[in-house]
């Protein structure tokens, strides 16, 4: 996969998390820690997609991709972040927000 850098409104993926998290909800608790979410991510927009549903936040892209991970991780990640704008940086396997390099499944 070449890089991808995706600009996205902070608040906007926060309240995309409120909405994901009723879904969440009617998951077991024991096993909501291994929940993963896919991002989804082209110049329509940024796609948060978990099992019986798909979320759209507008976004500006380079190239469009795919990538999963960990749902509680990421959003702790985008709530950690101080800027309205959050740049996120996609490579292989890889994916970077605020200074911050984590892995990830890319597609």
């Amino acid at each position: 996969m070449k890089q991808s850098v995706i600009a996205v409104n902070r608040e906007e993926v926060i309240k995309t998390f409120k909405s994901l998290k009723v879904v969440m909800g009617k998951i077991p608790k024991k096993l909501q820690n291994a929940v993963v979410i896919e991002l989804r991510f082209s110049k329509a927009g940024l796609v948060f997609v978990l099992p019986s549903v798909e979320l759209t936040v507008p976004c500006t892209c380079t190239v469009k991709g795919g990538a999963v991970v960990r749902f509680y991780y990421f959003e702790q990640i985008i709530k950690d972040q101080v800027k309205p704008e959050i740049e996120i940086v996609v490579n292989d396997n890889s994916m970077q927000i605020g200074g911050l390099t984590f892995q990830v499944t890319t597609k």
